[in-house]
């Protein structure tokens, strides 16, 4: 394992499932050093996230494209997206929420969203209003989530013909699988588009296949219909 923080090196020994303090105390704690151990540790799932939005969530009129950062953290998304030049193209106005506070302030600071505020993703309504949105991103945020009607609140704040980006790991998705069939089957929303599987952390040697396959990951596409 590469160096990392205290911290960060607890993170990942325990598979980046939270601390003692839960998933706020973790983060709270991380927020420092948070950045510097994920790129230490290859953490894939940001650049591909971010990618992925940049090739569906494109910009239809002339106005801007409005876009919810779920799980926002320190603003790493919207720091890809500004650096690929994907924010100016697009006339992006970004929002975001975060249940950390400490993560929140490094997001502020970066000054690309119009409002972040702090939020947990299971407590519905989110503090923003119906069908607004023309993209909702969630990077390494529902591994945390144990709430799968969660996603009622992804499609609610989207417009119809919007598109979802999630991120769910392997060992992750299983949870939300009924409530994804279940969404699909009502009519809220389809699947757009899946990537292919990537490794989240190749700078970990996993001990067992079971381990590796645990922390593999897909972005997940879903159009509001």
């Amino acid at each position: 394992m590469p160096p990392l923080s205290p911290t960060g090196h607890a993170i990942a020994s325990g598979g980046f499932h939270e601390l003692g303090g839960g998933v706020k105390g973790t983060y709270d704690e991380w927020a420092e050093t948070y950045e510097e151990d994920s790129v230490a540790l290859g953490f894939q799932s940001p650049a591909i996230c971010a990618q992925t939005v940049e090739q569906f969530v494109v910009a239809t009129t002339d106005g801007p494209l409005n876009l919810l950062d779920a799980g926002a953290g320190n603003g790493w998304l919207g720091k890809l997206l500004k650096d690929s030049g994907y924010l100016e193209k697009h006339k992006v106005d970004m929002q975001g929420f975060d249940l950390s506070e400490k993560m929140l302030e490094g997001g502020r600071a970066r000054g690309l969203y119009s409002k972040m505020w702090a939020q947990d993703i299971c407590n519905s309504p989110w503090d923003c209003p119906s069908d607004l949105f023309d993209g909702v991103m969630c990077n390494g945020v529902l591994i945390y989530v144990k709430e799968p009607g969660c996603l009622d609140e992804f499609v609610r704040v989207t417009r119809k013909g919007g598109l979802i980006v999630l991120m769910f790991r392997h060992d992750g998705y299983p949870l939300f699988e009924a409530k994804d069939l279940e969404l699909r089957e009502t009519g809220a929303w389809e699947l757009h588009h899946k990537t292919e599987d990537y490794d989240n952390f190749p700078q970990i040697n996993t001990a067992t296949e079971a381990e590796h396959e645990q922390i593999l990951f897909n972005i997940w596409v879903f159009r509001k219909l």
